[in-house]
């Protein structure tokens, strides 16, 4: 008959057997601690023997061997035959034996060995018993007790900060700086120059992970480095804001001064950088209308730089927005030119919508104030303290995206310049909280890995890793994460990012001894099993990391000690309530630049409102004088060739019949059409036979350098 295996009989039979087997093992294991107290008595026994004399022993014996007979009581022999000095052996009753004159000293002294010898057993039975409990216990314990034998360590936080401060000292030492100051994330220092191999800080909100970058801010300020600080929140500003030594770049608050792109963009690659960030491409579709806009607007501002390399935003915005006839000679000999080349058309109107939406955001940076190049600011000659804030208020988020993006990577591109320009690498960190908010920025990506060598130190803030391989693809998120040797990982939301953080901190090979039972009919086959096994798992699990409270996390360093990596530490800090220094946003007062922008572009005074034509005031930093004419801008020495459509109709007092309208109308459209052919042909003219000398021939097939840019857009270049 089967036994089943989960009834109630089945479990009666199992807790019998397992308990009759363990009061089993309890008897065999109290037997050997028995033996060992009868024989610890035995010896007892022979020293107290060895300490009496002969008499001592010989009535010692009889006087207890009375007492013995006496507890028993009859039938036991109630006489016992006592040696008599001089008389020999004399029978005397058990209970006069101890008193007798002659026994009584002897028994004495017998007894007293006798209770020495007995307290000695005591203290040895004492101690053999707390001896085998604990040497019992302890091997019991090491027998099932799981072991690393190698993979990532862990220990406390306070003995990982003390082997990083062992460490840094002795770099000290060897290298001279007795003065190294270190940077410390979350009151975990960092081991010497590890800063430039950036630092990861991942975390779901409210898991504290803001909490560990304003430390690490104000870390960083300690030690007197520069840092350029993403604050799309404004958080950072309100309490880290130094007017004495920051700078808030943000078009639309009063503090920041005025950047151009005119003032970073050194070369063609940087101005097709810019126009990636203003020009996305569609999330379905063809991104035909996004290249060409691109290439349009890279080659404008290009050629534009080439010719004035004091230009202004001013003078590029006018000639983005203005005709496209003007735009089409200012790229003759480019690439771009041939998009627009052709003349108006449905084509050319799609383009001419796509560049003005994504230029529209450089109208912003037209605002008043000091010149300001993030370039010249971040490769200093001397090490100066001071952080530069990338912010935007909520409400103009969207539309600063691009231009967050683009400053961020005029902070790299000019770390990677510092050899170049003879810049030592002085410690400049990039803080870049929420950084997957500024979408795709392929410097940002290829930026940690060639960083190091010039004094760079990325601070990347994320929530899901899902955020980064939305925007990068999973490959390259892969490795943005993994140029971050230095990393402290908070509480995950979601099961893929705490998979891949698990991941990240390690695995560890673990000697684990499992127990196991058996039992039957015959005793022979009760026996209990010890089977060791070796396992490799992960240090912390993805649930450990899901489950993590606000304010703790894992924390792990880059491993800049030979022959033996730091280990990793669970950390826990505390909410630093900072106080607010600075107000996080200032409105910007003065005139709107837009309204200006508008107001010069139809020729008015900024603070005219009346419509006219009369000319705008020059731009700003050598910007040509612009008039409007019929509704575009032109330089002001074609305004005399230019048709004004108000001298074409009729007198705007009178009332005129929709007849006339329509004949006024047409006779305009048509006047207008014949001077822009008369317009245009006489620009051909002076273009290519003007004043200019005749360039010498060129072999066949030979292409236009960009060098030949002047000569190809003649006097209309010159006059730009």
């Amino acid at each position: 008959m089967s036994r089943p295996s989960k009834g109630n009989l089945s479990a009666w039979l199992r807790g019998g057997q397992t308990i009759g087997h363990t009061f089993d093992m309890i008897r065999e294991v109290l037997a050997r601690i028995v033996i060992v107290l009868i024989l610890w008595g035995a010896v007892c026994v022979i020293c107290v023997n060895l300490r009496a004399s002969d008499d001592e022993q010989s009535y010692g014996t009889l006087a207890l061997m009375a007492n013995v007979l006496e507890w028993v009581g009859p039938p036991a022999p109630q006489l016992i035959s006592v040696p008599t000095p001089g008389r020999g052996p004399r029978p005397y009753p058990v209970g006069e034996v101890e008193q007798l004159s002659w026994v009584a000293p002897h028994a004495y002294g017998y007894f007293h060995h006798a209770k020495l010898g007995f307290a000695l057993w005591i203290m040895g039975a004492a101690l053999t018993g707390i001896a085998t409990a604990y040497w019992y216990t302890r091997a019991g314990k090491e027998k099932l007790k799981t072991r690393q034998i190698r993979g990532q360590q862990v220990v406390r936080a306070p003995q990982l900060a003390h082997e990083i401060t062992l460490f840094n000292q002795e770099q000290a030492k060897a290298k001279n700086r007795p003065d190294h100051l270190p940077a410390n994330l979350v009151g975990i220092p960092y081991p010497m120059d590890a800063e430039q191999e950036h630092t990861l800080i991942t975390g779901s909100p409210g898991a504290g992970k803001s909490v560990a970058m304003h430390r690490l801010i104000r870390s960083v300020r300690a030690r007197g480095d520069r840092g350029v600080v993403y604050d799309p929140e404004l958080e950072y500003i309100a309490q880290h804001y130094n007017p004495e030594t920051d700078l808030i770049l943000n078009p639309f608050d009063e503090r920041s001064p005025a950047w151009s792109p005119f003032h970073d963009a050194t070369d063609h690659v940087e101005w097709d950088r810019l126009a990636h960030g203003l020009f996305k491409d569609p999330k379905s579709g063809d991104p035909y209308w996004s290249n060409v806009a691109r290439s349009l607007f890279s080659w404008t501002c290009f050629t534009l730089k080439e010719r004035d390399p004091n230009v202004s935003l001013d003078t590029a915005l006018n000639m983005l927005f203005g005709s496209t006839k003007r735009l089409e000679r200012l790229l003759v000999g480019t690439p771009a030119h041939k998009h627009i080349s052709g003349g108006a058309g449905p084509r050319v109107s799609s383009i001419e919508s796509v560049l003005v939406e994504g230029v529209t955001p450089l109208v912003y940076l037209l605002g008043k104030g000091e010149p300001f190049s993030i370039r010249r600011w971040v490769n200093q000659e001397r090490r100066t303290p001071g952080l530069l804030f990338l912010s935007a208020p909520e409400t103009h988020a969207d539309t600063l995206r691009p231009l967050l993006g683009f400053w961020s990577e005029i902070v790299i591109s000019a770390l990677l310049s510092r050899n170049a320009e003879g810049i030592a690498p002085h410690p400049t960190w990039l803080f870049l909280d929420e950084f997957p908010s500024l979408g795709r920025i392929d410097k940002l990506a290829d930026g940690p890995q060639r960083l190091r060598k010039y004094g760079g130190a990325m601070v990347f803030g994320m929530q899901q890793v899902s955020q980064i391989q939305e925007i990068y693809g999973k490959e390259k998120a892969s490795t943005i994460m993994g140029q971050c040797l230095n990393k402290l990982i908070l509480r995950c939301s979601d099961f893929q990012t705490a998979q891949i953080m698990s991941e990240t901190i390690g695995e560890r090979v673990m000697h684990r001894v499992s127990e196991n039972t058996s039992y039957g009919a015959n005793s022979i086959r009760d026996g209990v099993g010890i089977a060791p096994r070796e396992e490799k798992e992960p240090v912390y699990l993805p649930t450990d990391l899901m489950n993590l409270p606000s304010l703790q996390g894992v924390i792990r360093m880059s491993n800049k000690r030979a022959g033996r990596p730091f280990p990793i530490a669970p950390v826990a800090f505390s909410f630093d309530a900072s106080p607010r220094i600075a107000d996080p946003y200032v409105p910007r007062t003065g005139p709107d630049p837009i309204r200006e922008f508008i107001a010069r572009a139809r020729g008015e005074r900024p603070d005219d409102p009346a419509e006219g034509t009369a000319a705008a005031p020059a731009a700003a930093a050598g910007g040509p004088v612009l008039v409007a004419v019929d509704g575009d801008l032109v330089v002001d020495g074609e305004a005399d060739e230019a048709v004004n459509e108000n001298d074409l109709v009729a007198d705007p007092g009178a009332l005129p019949t929709e007849k006339g309208r329509a004949i006024s109308l047409a006779r305009a459209e048509a006047a207008r059409e014949e001077a822009a052919r008369e317009n245009e042909q006489k620009q051909q003219r002076e273009l290519f036979d003007g004043d200019r000398p005749t360039p010498e021939p060129r072999p066949a097939g030979e292409e236009h350098s960009l060098g030949s840019l002047g000569e190809l857009t003649g006097d209309y270049g010159r006059g730009l």
